[in-house]
């Protein structure tokens, strides 16, 4: 057995080369092809971006808002929060 059919024994089959069948599309294992990578999809529309920046920034707002209401039990709970309470000036 010389080296060169070892090589090309080991080699995948033309059109498969580097996990991918002649569309293009990743073969699974087993040879299957996959079609997860060969569809496109839009990227969301500017209305939706904006409410999901506005969600994040309401619930950031919130979770400070409650931190500091409720204060004296975060400071109490976790007395190094205490270091950020005064440095942001709020005691």
């Amino acid at each position: 057995m010389s080296a060169a059919s070892v090589v090309a024994e080991a080699a995948p089959p033309i059109g498969e080369q580097n996990g991918r069948n002649q569309d293009g599309r990743a073969l699974l294992a087993g040879g299957a092809a996959s079609s997860l990578g060969s569809t496109k999809k839009n990227p969301p529309s500017l209305a939706t971006l904006l409410v999901a920046w506005a969600v994040s920034l309401l619930l950031v707002g919130a979770a400070g808002g409650a931190a500091y209401h409720w204060r004296s039990s975060v400071v109490t709970f976790w007395p190094p929060s205490q270091s950020v309470f005064l440095a942001l000036g709020v005691r």
